[in-house]
């Protein structure tokens, strides 16, 4: 037999020395976008230039249809409401998405 030798486990790796001395230890894992600041920030800006963008295109995009009867809008609801909402703040907000743009680029070179 080897002197040490290694099981992998579903989550938790076993390790079983020469002396049998079992040692547990934690999985690696990786960390997603979500979990990672840096990362979130990039995501969210991302998102928000790209459904600016997607409604500068088509500006009724995120829009639901009006009836002819109904005087004012359905509320928005689902992925189709955040995408709005989104690209209401890229365009509202629109300086300071532009600035932290320009600062996660430097991050990003950068750091």
């Amino acid at each position: 037999t080897d002197a040490a030798s290694t099981k992998r486990n579903s989550s938790w790796c076993v390790t079983a020395s020469e002396n049998e001395v079992l040692t547990l230890s934690p999985p690696r894992t990786t960390q997603s976008a979500i979990f990672d600041f840096s990362s979130l920030i990039t995501v969210m800006l991302l998102f928000i230039c790209t459904c600016t963008y997607l409604r500068g295109m088509r500006t009724t995009i995120f829009d639901e249809a009006v009836k002819e009867d109904e005087i004012t809008p359905k509320r928005r609801r689902g992925l189709r409401s955040v995408c709005w909402k989104a690209s209401r703040i890229g365009e509202r907000v629109s300086p300071y998405v532009a600035a932290a743009l320009v600062g996660m680029a430097f991050h990003v070179l950068f750091f």
